[in-house]
C-alpha cells in the first residue's frame, strides 16, 4: 500500500479540485492510501476514503502561512515519510529538495501560472514583483526538473518545455454530482467563485440594476469568498440592502450547486487579465452541467467553447452596454435561454466531464507506481 499526501495551506479542505476530484479519484486505486493535509483549525476526519488531517489553526497572514507552514510540513512529512506528496501551493516547492533526499516522490499541481500571478499582485511594488518573480522562476526550474507536474490548464505547459514528466488535468465537472436546473419566472443570475472586482461582480451588478430599472425584476446570487473592496462598494451595499443581491460567502460545492440550479443564467464576465484569458473558468462548465445558459467574457478560449456548443453568449467585459444587452436577451427570450441551457448540459456530458481528466491523473499515478516497482527490483 502506497501512502499519498495531498498538501495545501491555502485552499479549503473541501476544495473542488483538490478534494472532490483529485483526492477522491486517487482513493479509488486499491494500491493507494490518501491523506489530505490542511491548516484550517477544523477537526481531522475521514471522508469518502480520504483522511483529512489538520495540522494547526490557519496562520494569521501570508508571511506566517509561509514560515510556519513550511516548517510544520517539513517536520510532519519527515516523520510520516509518505511515498508521494502531491502539493497544491507554489510555496511548497521549497520542500521538494527535502522530499527528494528522503526518497519521496513529488507531484506539483499548478493551479495557475504563478510568475504571471506574482506580477499582477496589487500589494507588491514593481521591484518586489520582479525580484520575487525572478527568484521563484529560478527555484522552480531547479525543484521541478525531475519531478512530476500537473497543469490545471493546457496553456501553462508552453512555459515549461524542459519538464520531463507532466500532464494537463483540466477542471471539468463531475456531472453525476451536479443537479439539473430549471427555469423559473423570476430571473436570477448567479456567480460561483471568488467575489472580486476583476471577476466582473460590480459590472454584473450594474447591468442587473439597469434591468431592474427597465422593469425586469432580476436578482443576483453571488456565492464565494468576498473581497473587502467589493463589500465596501456602494452598489454592492445597495443591492444587499434592497435584497436583490444574495451573497452568502463561501459554501461547500455540494451545497452551492443546488442553489445555482434554481437560477436562470450563469455569469463569468472576468476582466482581461492573462491568468483569466488563458484559463478555462471551471464555473462555466459547472453552469453548463447544471443546464443553465452562460454569459462569459469574449476571450478566445471562452468564445470557442460558447460558439462550438451553443450554450450561451460572450461579451466584452469592459462594455456595460454589451453585458446589459446579453442579459436582456436571455431574460426576455425564455425559449432561447432554455435551448442554450440544454445544449450546455449535453456538451458537458460528451466533451467536458471529469472522467476524461480523471483518467489522465490516474495514468500519472500508475506511472509512478510502476517506477516504485522497478526501483524495488533494483
Amino acid at each position: 500500500m502506497k501512502e499519498v499526501f495531498h498538501i495545501t495551506m491555502a485552499h479549503n479542505r473541501y476544495d473542488t479540485r483538490i478534494f472532490l476530484k483529485e483526492c477522491r479519484s486517487i482513493a479509488k486505486i486499491k494500491d493507494y492510501s490518501v491523506t489530505l493535509l490542511v491548516k484550517d483549525g477544523l477537526p481531522s476526519e475521514e471522508k469518502d476514503k480520504v483522511k483529512i488531517l489538520n495540522l494547526s489553526k490557519p496562520p494569521p497572514n501570508r508571511l506566517m502561512r509561509f514560515l510556519s507552514g513550511i516548517l510544520s510540513l517539513a517536520v510532519e512529512t519527515s516523520k510520516r515519510r509518505p511515498d508521494i506528496v502531491h502539493i497544491h501551493d507554489p510555496e511548497l516547492i521549497m520542500l521538494i529538495p527535502l522530499w527528494k533526499a528522503l526518497g519521496i516522490y513529488t507531484i506539483f499541481d499548478m493551479h495557475e501560472y504563478v510568475p504571471k500571478d506574482i506580477w499582477t499582485k496589487h500589494y507588491l511594488s514593481g521591484v518586489q514583483k520582479i525580484t520575487i518573480g525572478s527568484l521563484y522562476l529560478a527555484f522552480e526550474r531547479i525543484a521541478l526538473l525531475s519531478e512530476a507536474t500537473v497543469f490545471a490548464e493546457h496553456s501553462y505547459s508552453k512555459h515549461y518545455p524542459w519538464l520531463t514528466r507532466s500532464v494537463s488535468v483540466l477542471n471539468y465537472p463531475q456531472i453525476s454530482e451536479i443537479p439539473n436546473g430549471s427555469l423559473r419566472k423570476d430571473f436570477t443570475f448567479c456567480y460561483l467563485g471568488g467575489v472580486s472586482h476583476n471577476r466582473g461582480i460590480i459590472s454584473a451588478l450594474r447591468a442587473i440594476k439597469r434591468l431592474r430599472d427597465n422593469g425586469i425584476p432580476s436578482t443576483f446570487l453571488c456565492i464565494g469568498p468576498i473581497d473587502p473592496k467589493v463589500i465596501s462598494d456602494p452598489l454592492f451595499s445597495l443591492a444587499l440592502q434592497e435584497k436583490w443581491l444574495e451573497a452568502p460567502g463561501r459554501i461547500p460545492a455540494n451545497k452551492a450547486w443546488p442553489r445555482i440550479a434554481k437560477c436562470q443564467i450563469g455569469l463569468a464576465i472576468l476582466d482581461r487579465e492573462e491568468n483569466f484569458t488563458q484559463s478555462y473558468p471551471t464555473k462555466v462548465f459547472e453552469y453548463m452541467a447544471i443546464g443553465i445558459p452562460v454569459i462569459t467574457s469574449d476571450f478566445t478560449l471562452y468564445k470557442k467553447v460558447i460558439e462550438n456548443t451553443h450554450c450561451g453568449l460572450s461579451v466584452p467585459p469592459e462594455s456595460a452596454d454589451k453585458i446589459f444587452e446579453a442579459m436582456k436577451r436571455l431574460v426576455t427570450d425564455e425559449d432561447y435561454a432554455t435551448k442554450l441551457g440544454e445544449n450546455g448540459r449535453q456538451s458537458v456530458s460528451k466533451y467536458f466531464s471529469w472522467s476524461s481528466q480523471e483518467n489522465k491523473l490516474l495514468g500519472l499515478y500508475k506511472q509512478l507506481l510502476n517506477e516504485f516497482k522497478q526501483h524495488t527490483l533494483l
